[in-house]
């Protein structure tokens, strides 16, 4: 997500880049802060109750659950990771696969921000 916004140069001024977490019970709002700062500047971080991510999870169609290795003494998240493209009315316009190079995605975005279906 980082490099494609980059890739799109001004025209990404236009998308507000936001990370949503499936483990509320860790991401704190202070944990989840610092973890988007890693990746790109004007990410923004969500979290929020286990019930409010459960709805947002239902809304999108996003898997996601807990699991627990045996040979690991914390757990980890097994989640969808796909990148959903949202107009402002909130409806999604588009779905990039996680394998989709960063200017595939640029260019799919950048064709939806000019409206052009991409």
């Amino acid at each position: 997500m980082a490099a494609a916004l980059d890739a799109l140069g001004s025209t990404g001024e236009a998308v507000t880049p936001v990370f949503i977490t499936v483990d509320p019970q860790r991401d704190t709002p202070a944990a989840l802060a610092d973890y988007v700062s890693r990746f790109h500047p004007r990410l923004q971080g969500l979290t929020g109750t286990p019930e409010q991510i459960a709805e947002v999870a239902r809304r999108y169609r996003v898997y996601y659950a807990r699991t627990q290795r045996p040979d690991m003494t914390d757990y980890l998240m097994d989640h969808s990771s796909f990148i959903y493209l949202v107009g402002p009315d909130g409806r999604v316009r588009s779905l990039y696969r996680p394998d989709l190079r960063p200017e595939e995605i640029a260019a799919a975005v950048a064709a939806q921000i000019n409206g052009r279906p991409g």
